[in-house]
């Protein structure tokens, strides 16, 4: 089953981009997040976005 939510360090990862990086963006409100309880995950559709974009799709 696929996840519907990523921590930020997943996403950096997927990216091959710094932990800082998408935390910043998460802060410049560049990248949704969604919060889980106390801690912010990252959606899938926002995870296919960004890929997207890296692409140039």
């Amino acid at each position: 089953m696929q996840k519907l939510a990523y921590k930020l360090k997943e996403v950096a990862e997927m990216l091959s981009v710094s932990y800082s990086t998408i935390f910043r963006m998460v802060e410049r409100g560049e990248i949704a997040t969604v919060k889980v309880s106390t801690v912010r995950r990252i959606p899938l559709w926002e995870v296919e976005r960004l890929v997207g974009l890296i692409k140039g799709d």
